[in-house]
Formats: C-alpha cells, sequence, structure tokens
C-alpha cells in the first residue's frame, strides 16, 4: 500500500493517493483527527493507528475515477528526435558542465558538412519521411552557425523540408539579428541555458572569467523582437542559496522555463556543485514554501505562471495519466555523434561504453530494447511504495547511471527528498490553479 499523501490545500485539506494520482478533498472539522495525525508521524504508515490505517485504505477504494485514469502515456517509436553534438568548442566555462571530461574537456569530433549531409539522408530514410527533430548541440552550437545553415539549405534543397524540424539549446551569447530571423524563418524551438540574475553563485561565465548574463539578456530582447520561439532552462548547484531568487527572476521575465539541479557527470572537476545535503532539502523546502506564495498571490489575480515543469504536470494531475516511463530515450530519442556513433542519453557521449551501436549499420533496430528509462512497474520497490512514483517516475536514469545507480534503483535519500519537496510544490500549485480557473 502506498499511504496517501496530506496535502495542504490552503482553506481545503487533501489526500493524494499515490497509485492513481487522485486528490481527495478531506473535511477539515470531520477529519480534524486524521489531519493532525498525518502532520506528525509525516506519513509514515508504521506510526499511524489502525483506525486511521482503516480510514485510508478505504478511501483510496472510494477515490474518483475517470476515463483517464490508470490510462499508460505510451512513447511512439517513430519519429525520431536526434540531439547532434556539432561542435565541441564553447565560449563558456561552467564548472558543472556535463558535456566535458574530467580534465576540462569534449571528447567527440565536430560534425562536417559531409557529416551532416550523409547524417541526414539516413535519417530520412529510417524514419520512412516521418518528420524527424534534429536538435543542435554542443559545446556551443552557435559557434559552428555555418554548418546549421547548410543542413538546413541542404534539407531544402533535396525537398526534404517536410520530413524534418529544427531545435538548438543554447547559451545565448552568440545570437545576432542574422541568427535571431533564421531561427524565426525556419521554425526553430530554442532552448536557451540561463541560471538566474547575475550573482556569486551563477557560474555562467566565459572563458575570460566575464560574467553572461546582461549579454544573454539583450539577445533575449532579439529573440522575442523577432517572435522566436524558446524557453529558458536553468542549473541549480548545491551551493546556490538564491533559489525562490532564481524562480522568481524567470517569472518576472515572463518566459516559460525550467529549473533542474546539477547533478554528477564525467566532469568530476567541481564535484562539491553536485552533492547536496539535508541543509539543501531544508533551503529547498523554504524556497517553495515562499515560491508557493508568490504563485497564489499570482494565480488569485489571475496572472500567467510561466514555470513549464508545473504546467505539463498540470496536465498529468488533470488527467491521472500515468507515464509508463520518464523519459523516451533510448525508444525515440537519441544522440549522434559525427560518426554515427549511437548513445541512449546526450549524458552519456563522453563514454564509449555507453555506444549502443550506429546509426549507418543496415543492421540497426529502434524498439524498446533500447530504452534508458526502466517501466515504472520495473522500479525497486522503494520506489513503488513512494507516494511521488508517479510524478517523479523513479527519477532521471542518467542521473542514477552517474552516481553508479541502475536506473530501475532508487536515487540516493538526500536526491529523493528534494523530489518529494517539489512534487508537494506542484500539487500545491496545481490546487491553487484548480481553485482559480480563468
Amino acid at each position: 500500500m502506498i499511504l496517501p499523501k496530506y496535502i495542504d490545500g490552503f482553506s481545503i485539506p487533501y489526500l493524494y493517493d499515490g497509485e492513481t494520482m487522485a486528490l481527495l478533498e478531506l473535511d477539515a472539522k470531520e477529519d480534524l483527527s486524521l489531519i493532525k495525525e498525518l502532520k506528525l508521524t509525516d506519513n509514515n504508515c508504521e506510526n499511524l493507528s489502525h483506525s486511521s490505517i482503516a480510514f485510508l485504505s478505504e478511501s483510496i477504494k472510494e477515490l474518483p475515477r475517470n476515463t483517464y485514469a490508470n490510462q499508460i502515456e505510451k512513447t511512439n517509436i517513430l519519429p525520431l528526435s536526434v540531439v547532434l553534438p556539432i561542435t565541441s568548442s564553447c565560449n563558456l566555462n561552467c564548472p558543472y558542465c556535463f558535456a566535458q571530461t574530467k580534465d576540462g574537456d569534449f571528447t567527440f569530433k565536430n560534425y562536417t558538412e559531409a557529416d551532416i549531409e550523409k547524417l541526414i539522408q539516413r535519417l530520412y530514410a529510417i524514419n520512412k519521411g516521418a518528420t524527424t527533430l534534429l536538435i543542435f548541440f554542443g559545446g556551443e552550437p552557435l559557434i559552428n552557425f555555418k554548418l546549421i545553415k547548410h543542413a538546413v539549405s541542404y534539407i531544402n534543397r533535396n525537398g526534404l523540408k517536410d520530413s524534418f524540424c529544427y531545435s538548438i539549446t543554447t547559451n545565448g551569447t552568440l545570437i545576432t539579428r542574422e541568427i535571431a530571423e533564421f531561427l524565426k524563418d525556419h521554425q526553430f524551438a530554442v532552448l536557451l541555458s540561463m541560471d538566474g540574475y547575475e550573482n556569486e553563485f551563477n557560474y555562467r561565465k566565459f572563458r575570460n572569467g566575464k560574467p553572461s548574463v546582461s549579454k544573454v539578456l539583450k539577445n533575449i530582447d532579439l529573440l522575442r523582437g523577432y517572435d522566436v520561439t524558446f524557453e529558458i532552462r536553468a542549473t541549480i548547484t548545491s551551493d546556490n542559496p538564491y533559489i525562490y531568487e532564481t524562480y522568481h527572476f524567470f517569472e518576472e521575465l515572463k518566459i516559460p522555463y525550467t529549473l533542474a539541479f546539477a547533478y554528477p557527470s564525467d566532469n568530476t572537476r567541481n564535484q562539491e556543485l553536485t552533492t547536496y545535503s539535508y541543509e539543501n532539502i531544508l533551503r529547498v523546502k523554504k524556497s517553495m514554501s515562499k515560491l508557493l506564495m508568490d504563485y497564489r498571490e499570482k494565480i488569485e489575480n489571475g496572472e500567467k505562471i510561466y514555470n513549464s515543469v508545473l504546467l505539463s504536470l498540470c496536465s498529468f494531475f488533470e488527467y491521472r495519466t500515468i507515464r509508463e516511463r520518464i523519459c523516451s530515450g533510448g525508444i525515440n530519442y537519441y544522440t549522434i555523434l559525427a560518426d554515427g556513433s549511437l548513445f541512449k542519453c546526450a549524458h552519456l557521449m563522453n563514454n564509449q561504453q555507453d555506444i549502443i551501436g550506429n546509426i549507418f549499420d543496415d543492421n540497426i533496430h529502434f524498439d524498446e530494447g533500447f530504452a534508458i528509462a526502466p517501466a515504472i512497474n520495473e522500479l525497486e520497490e522503494k520506489c513503488q511504495k513512494c507516494w511521488t512514483k508517479h510524478i517523479c517516475s523513479g527519477g532521471c536514469p542518467s542521473q542514477k547511471l552517474s552516481l553508479s545507480r541502475l536506473p530501475n534503483q532508487p536515487l540516493p535519500d538526500v536526491n529523493c527528498e528534494i523530489e518529494k519537496v517539489l512534487s508537494e510544490f506542484y500539487l500545491q500549485a496545481y490546487i491553487l490553479l484548480k481553485q482559480h480557473p480563468k
């Protein structure tokens, strides 16, 4: 049995059932003793009274169902999405960068025009005319903007325009009017890496040590001016005390964004930035509680929320759609190096032992046998009994591999606790949105 999680819905208390993703509204007066007991025991089933356990068991059985409940979100094998690390060069020197090795180097070869042409033809043949998403990656891919232009031009010249679409992950420092116009004209989706406002814990600096934030903010204005579709992804290191301030900064920018906590990789030069403690948990709790009050005010005033993770999870909470896996890496999402080497995830591309094949091999087959993420029902017992099971889905498998754990094993306790703090925050924010529909 997964013990339901008590969720403070402000004026209304709820139980969240981790098995069905359903929310049960409690009566603040009639269920007062149960609410008090749940708070005191922090949902530890072993410490609850027998009567409370019996009540919870019956409550679970009576949870409302809908047509979407317990439906598995299946991943289609096609079409393909492929990450293309087109250059190993970068003009920034971020100490936590996973693409670097312990020595600070990039191990992969730069793409040439011949490489990209050969790959485009191969992807077209494999995907049988279905749309393939090309994700230009690095290093910093705009250092090799010439190659990106060549790839798009080659596709258009050869009548393949309807078979490819484009995305790019960039640090945003090299964007010019020409680049912004190109991204708009060819309908690029842009993921812009930016860790928040300028402070002593913002490590996104140029190689000469100068900060990059002001440059990126100017280029954000360029993207906006050309009506380019883009989203921000921020990385929070374990030493960064400005979690709330970072969230607030992005909300004020009014740009869709995602925050993620840095985790270990082959770049072992600065492991202290990716190692968490229980002090970090308290910091995250405090930050998310403060942010929730901001969200409450914004939602009650009818203002828009720009947190992409929250908005994505709202759909899962609303329809109670259970994911089969947390990601599609190794199913229809791959990283491909210039020589055709295939990886399940970009985070693995520095390790030769993680090569799963070559895209130019005629015998290569794409199926769920390559999946990096285990199915939810394949997770170990600790995850199976956890109320966050269908929210975090066991956590990122690449993160687990970087911590010398198998993808079906749970994250270390401290990382799990951070995931729980975030999950509770998302549920509370979702309840606020439900209570104040636009």
